[in-house]
């Protein structure tokens, strides 16, 4: 599963089809859906979530204080309204489910927003004066343009139709001919790749490590050392259902060791030939760590036969214990086998184990339960792997927007790692977190701790310092425009409301609209993002051409004055280039490459500072670049090796 609740595509290649026709065909003899069904159900799945919800904060010592927080009361009473219900007032109390606070990602909470949010759109449905007519326009809509795939659709269209088909996924299009059509016209909006020679760097290693060694073997007690050379190396494992990577070490450990049976004292030494490997994997849950598997083979020269005894008896015991060694001498090295596999499987899994579970925690704490907490989870965070590359495709979806309209620019050439982000990931991941919502100082310290990493101290000192308390609330529908093409991107924030000054006596201000253009260079600093003037700075119902008042002029001085600070006319890194942590500083700095920003994608890529391209900008790149071909021949590599598996015996 992707985000709870809502299904995800098991691999991140997508398919393309030849004749849209049939689909087409389909989308316009899709039957109507009756509102007040629609309504009747998800009010019935609406009462059955509230009512586990309540129970469970019944037996809490905060329950009443999660309550008063969720607008409980409000939200029974419009509930209790009807078709009267008003969805301006359920879409706030939704916002507080969505507002972050740790214990909003538990499963009874996620399963009253999933409820509520189906609920308001089965509302809007039996309000709306003639539904079928808004229906059938918008599948007609997505029918045209699904006509024009692939080359003759227009951007304009696939947007459209984008946004046609997320509106009637969610007032009642049949699942499997919305599935269908969001195959063809809803496509990741984020997709990397991570070569493995990046991923190697920080696991690739030569060891050398010395160990005590304590056995029994055939009721001889043994006691020594060991010394064990070798090396790991990470592989990739073609799967394109998740990303399989595998740890493995080959080495031989070198042994002298003394073995004591009743008065025989027998030293040997010894070499064994170590093999093991763990299969790692890597799906939207994050790492899983398979069981290690370990193999050995041991042979031994014994160098010496004693006796604790003296005189006589010490020569028979002598005696006796080498025809003894000699005869059980293959048997004792098969048990040694076996005992150095589990001590080298024992061993590789406490090493591995460690770094596996940090790996898992900050997956789990620094972007799964942030992201469960905000509602931002992906519709889908797919994986796969070829012998050369980690492969990652990310959908991120809102009620009323699909992913990208096209498949992604395919990844050219070997860069360390690779990114292309779509214009709608950030459109969509703006309107899951920011509409109809106040931007306030607690707002912003809670994302930045739980994003970012950052303390309240940093917060304050970045954005408010010297400041007053001042708020945003941003528009409930678009709060955020943001577009790519020529050479970088274009911003655009839709204030609904704005306050000033101390929480008792605010000074308020009127809708505003505020949008800066970005150009993107790659400078010795690496890339940075360049403002194209002033930022342009309008009341939200002004109308072009007309001079604004004093009272409009005195409010955009105010909002400049704030989004100065937040608008930046440069954006840029501290230092020149990427230096990663741990082992995988070795690699040295990594440069960035502007590829492209055209078409609302952004392509991006990392090399090594020795082996870096010439860095290309703006549409220089996006000329350079191919025709698109689109994600299914980026990670194309991933068909072939899921043939190669269902070709092995």
């Amino acid at each position: 599963m992707g985000a709870e609740g809502r299904p995800a595509q098991a691999s991140p290649v997508q398919q393309e089809t030849g004749d849209h026709a049939p689909l087409a065909h389909r989308l316009r003899a899709a039957a109507v859906p009756v509102p007040e069904l629609l309504f009747e159900k998800a009010r019935g799945t609406l009462d059955e979530a509230l009512a586990r919800l309540e129970q469970r904060l019944q037996q809490s010592p905060h329950g009443a204080d999660w309550q008063r927080f969720l607008l409980w009361d409000l939200l029974k009473r419009e509930r209790g309204a009807g078709h009267n219900g008003r969805t301006e007032v359920l879409r706030s109390v939704l916002l507080r489910f969505r507002s972050g606070y740790p214990g909003l990602e538990l499963a009874d909470f996620r399963r009253v927003e999933s409820a509520l949010e189906t609920y308001v759109f089965a509302l809007e449905a039996v309000q709306l004066p003639d539904f079928a007519a808004a229906f059938s326009g918008r599948l007609e809509v997505v029918a045209a343009a699904v006509e024009g795939l692939p080359g003759t659709a227009s951007r304009s269209a696939l947007l459209g139709a984008n946004e046609a088909l997320a509106w009637l996924r969610s007032h009642g299009l049949s699942a499997d001919v919305a599935a269908e059509a969001a195959q063809q016209l809803s496509h990741p909006n984020l997709v990397f790749r991570a070569s493995r020679e990046l991923l190697a760097a920080g696991v690739d290693r030569a060891v050398e490590e010395n160990a005590p060694i304590v056995d029994c073997i055939l009721g001889t007690r043994i006691y020594g050392s060991g010394t064990t050379r070798g090396r790991v190396v990470l592989e990739l494992v073609p799967n394109s259902r998740q990303g399989e990577l595998q740890a493995l070490f080959t080495g031989m450990n070198d042994s002298q060791t003394v073995g004591y049976n009743r008065s025989a004292i027998i030293f040997t030494r010894g070499q064994t030939r170590l093999w093991g490997a763990r299969r790692i994997l890597v799906d939207d849950g994050g790492l899983r760590a398979m069981a290690v598997e370990a193999e050995a083979a041991t042979r031994t020269t014994i160098t010496g036969i004693d006796s604790s005894r003296r005189g006589v008896l010490g020569r028979l015991v002598r005696r006796v214990a080498s025809r003894k060694a000699a005869r059980q001498k293959p048997e004792a090295e098969v048990i040694a086998s076996e005992h150095a596999a589990d001590r080298f499987r024992e061993r590789f899994a406490s090493q591995t184990n460690q770094p596996l579970a940090r790996g898992q925690q900050s997956f789990q704490t620094r972007f799964r339960s942030p992201m469960l907490r905000w509602d931002l989870l992906p519709q889908q965070l797919a994986f796969g792997t070829t012998t050369g590359h980690l492969l990652g495709a990310v959908a991120q979806e809102d009620a009323g927007l699909l992913a990208a309209p096209q498949q992604a620019p395919p990844i050219e050439g070997e860069p360390l790692l690779a990114v292309r982000l779509h214009e709608s990931f950030v459109v969509n991941t703006a309107c899951r977190l920011l509409a109809g919502r106040t931007l306030d100082r607690e707002m912003v310290e809670r994302l930045a701790r739980d994003f970012l990493g950052y303390t309240t101290e940093q917060v304050h000192d970045m954005l408010f310092k010297e400041e007053g308390a001042w708020t945003m609330t941003f528009a409930a529908g678009r709060p955020l425009e943001f577009s790519i093409d020529q050479g970088g991107f274009t911003v655009t924030l839709h204030g609904r409301r704005f306050t000033s000054g101390k929480l008792g006596r605010p000074t308020r201000f009127d809708a505003m609209d505020i949008t800066a253009r970005y150009q993107l260079e790659v400078g010795e600093r690496g890339l940075r993002a360049v403002r194209a003037g002033e930022l342009q700075i309008v009341p939200a119902d002004h109308a072009p051409g007309k001079a604004l008042g004093a009272r409009q002029i005195a409010q955009v001085r105010w909002v400049r004055g704030k989004f100065e600070k937040i608008l930046k006319p440069v954006f840029e890194r501290a230092d020149e280039g990427l230096v990663l942590g741990g082992n995988w500083s070795q690699l040295g700095e990594l440069l960035v490459q502007l590829e492209s920003a055209e078409d609302g994608w952004l392509c991006l890529s990392w090399h090594q500072a020795a082996s870096a391209p010439a860095a290309a900008t703006g549409s220089r790149a996006a000329a350079a670049t191919p025709p698109a071909r689109g994600l299914a021949v980026t990670l194309a590599a991933i068909e072939e090796a899921r043939e190669q598996q269902a070709e092995e015996p």
